[in-house]
Parts: C-alpha cells; sequence; structure tokens
C-alpha cells in the first residue's frame, strides 16, 4: 500500500492537513505549484474515503491557475469521494469544460470513480464529450460510457444519437463506438443508423460503420447488415472492397445461405472487379458440399479477366471436394492459360485435388 510506504512524518504530515480546513493549509496557497500539487497528490493517498474537508479541498482547487493542480484535484475528488456522491460527480463535471485536455481526461476518470453505474448526471454529461476536439478525452469518455451506462440505455443511447449527424467524421466514428458499447447487440434503431452510413460519400465513415456491424452491433448472420456490406463488392475503390470480402467472412459463417447469394448475384457483373470481389467472398463463404455455387465458382476460370480467373482457381482449389472430377477437369484446363499464374495456381490445385 502506497500509504505503508510514506515516511512516518510525512504522512502525519499529510494528515494535518486532511483534518484542517483548507484555506487554514498554507501549503495549498503556496506561489509554487509543486507545493499545491504535492498536497492534492497525498491527500489521494492518505484521506479516508468520503472525508467532507478532503472533498472541499479538492473542489477549493478546481479552478487553480495550474492545469497540474486542477488534475490533482478532479483526481483527488474521484478517490475520496463515496461512490454516488452528487456533489463530487456534479464538481468533476465543471472540470469537463477545462482547456486543457488531460485535465479533462482526469476529470472523466473522475467520474468512473465516483459515479454509480447509471448515473445520468455523469453519463450525460461524459456524452457531451463525444464532441470534444481531443481524440484521447473522447476515446476516454467513451470507454467510461461503457462502464456506467447500463446496457439498452435507450434515453442516452438517443443522446449518442444526436452526435451521429455531426459533420466532423471523428466525431462521428466516437459515437458509433460509444453506440456499440452501450446497446444490445441487434438493437434496430442503431443498426438502421450505422448501416445508411455504409455508402456515405466519405469512404472512411463507410469503413467505421462497416467495422461496428462487425464488432458487435449486430448478431452473426444478420442480414441487413450482409446485404449493406455486399454492396461494397462494387465500390470503385480496391480497398473499399477487399474490406467489404474481410467482412463478409467476419459477419457470415461458412454455408450462410444469404451471404452466398448476395455474392453469387455479383459473378456476373459486367465489371471484372466486382466479380472478382464476389469470387473472393465466396471462396470465404461456400462449404464443399456446396457443388451449385462451387460449379459457378468454376466457371469464373474462364472469365475473360485474368484477376478474376486467378482467385476462381484459388476459390475453388480452397473448397472443391476432392472426388469432383468436374471441377478437376477445369482446372486441367486451365494448366494452357496463357496467364502462367493461373496455370501454376491450377496445377497447385490438382495437386490438393
Amino acid at each position: 500500500s502506497a500509504r505503508d510506504t510514506l515516511h512516518p512524518q510525512f504522512a502525519a504530515a499529510a494528515m494535518a492537513a486532511v483534518v484542517a480546513e483548507s484555506r487554514q493549509n498554507p501549503l495549498l496557497g503556496h506561489h509554487r505549484r509543486v507545493y499545491r500539487e504535492a498536497v492534492l497528490e497525498t491527500l489521494s493517498i492518505v484521506a479516508p474515503e468520503g472525508h467532507e474537508l478532503t472533498l472541499a479541498t479538492a473542489r477549493s482547487r478546481l479552478r487553480d491557475r495550474e492545469a497540474p493542480v486542477r488534475a490533482a484535484a478532479v483526481q483527488l475528488l474521484g478517490k475520496v469521494a463515496c461512490r454516488g456522491n452528487g456533489d463530487a460527480i456534479a464538481a468533476a463535471s465543471t472540470v469537463l469544460r477545462d482547456p486543457v485536455d488531460y485535465v479533462r481526461r482526469a476529470s472523466v476518470q473522475a467520474h468512473v470513480e465516483a459515479a454509480e453505474k447509471g448515473n445520468r448526471s455523469a453519463t450525460s454529461a461524459l456524452c457531451r464529450l463525444l464532441r470534444d476536439p481531443s481524440e484521447t478525452v473522447r476515446q476516454s469518455a467513451v470507454e467510461a460510457l461503457g462502464v456506467l451506462v447500463e446496457t439498452g440505455d435507450q434515453d442516452l443511447a438517443t443522446e449518442v444519437h444526436f452526435h451521429l449527424q455531426h459533420h466532423d467524421v471523428r466525431v462521428w466514428v466516437t459515437a458509433v463506438d460509444a453506440l456499440s458499447r452501450i446497446t444490445v447487440r441487434g438493437d434496430q434503431r442503431a443498426v438502421a443508423v450505422v448501416r445508411g452510413r455504409i455508402e456515405h460519400y466519405d469512404s472512411s465513415i463507410g469503413r467505421e460503420a462497416v467495422e461496428a456491424l462487425c464488432s458487435g452491433l449486430v448478431h452473426q448472420g444478420n442480414w441487413l447488415a450482409i446485404a449493406a456490406i455486399s454492396t461494397r463488392l462494387e465500390h470503385h475503390d480496391l480497398l473499399v472492397r477487399k474490406e467489404a470480402v474481410q467482412a463478409l467472412h467476419r459477419l457470415a459463417e461458412r454455408g450462410d445461405n444469404f451471404a452466398i447469394v448476395e455474392a453469387t448475384a455479383r459473378l456476373e457483373h459486367r465489371n471484372p472487379v466486382v466479380r472478382r470481389a464476389a469470387v473472393e467472398a465466396l471462396g470465404g463463404l461456400v462449404e464443399q458440399q456446396d457443388s451449385r455455387t462451387t460449379t459457378a465458382l468454376a466457371a469464373r476460370m474462364q472469365d475473360h479477366d485474368v484477376g478474376v480467373r486467378r482467385a476462381a482457381v484459388e476459390a475453388v482449389a480452397t473448397i472443391a471436394p476432392r472426388s469432383d472430377k468436374s471441377v478437376a477437369a477445369a482446372l486441367q484446363r486451365r494448366l494452357s492459360d496463357k496467364d502462367p499464374f493461373v496455370a501454376g495456381l491450377a496445377a497447385d490445385a490438382l495437386d490438393k485435388l
């Protein structure tokens, strides 16, 4: 314990500060910041929980001219206040508007330590930080909300939804992160809002929306999410298409009929990059016993686009059963492909079969 490691005389001096009125402690008014900060830090170690004079001392330094002292004061509030102390929470909330970001982060932590789970005044105050200009402060607020919010709190979810309308993509991303932590998995309103941003003109918003859906906002196999993500297989950006393929593999299990139908529908797309994305998606979705889809993939090995042929050979090699003679014959024909890489892939696939 830090309390036990203190020099006895220093501990005694600190305890003397605890039982004294803050205005009577000369060190709290010292012109050097380190003295004021040291008193507050020492009190956070030795002061008993709920000690009113210590809490009063902390509140008196929340407006100190030096940021480190203000941070130490709000940290003292969080450590000494009994959980659920409304006055301490209200005092800590005033520091959430401090101009210095690390002071605001200290206030966020004080809320976590002092507030009870479900405390509305604390969670509402933290929710406002989702628009904070500092990324570290926003992330601290999100993590604190994950601790303090009762899962499924619709009133607070409504407050978070308000931030989803913000023009700054960083704020939107933070709000989505918060939403995924405070709503129950599969919450229809949350899913609808996030799904509606997948095709946003800002690709980074669409990317974050996909990540939110795959990271716990919906249950695996959610067909609405799968349908929305499948549209990104047709995106003009290669990175977006690859992310869509990966997202489908995360969100749908092998054999998921709806996901397979969505990808198969794009095997005949006029754009070869879309056909290739569809093939790559099916490679991670189709089960070996699905001969119909395997045959459709094998047909893509004759595509005029070399990228599609390469993807098709790789996918077929992964999912085709060893006894499938029609697939083996299709691979045999690829041995004479004009692209040596496709021919090499076909040879490797035949060895596996």
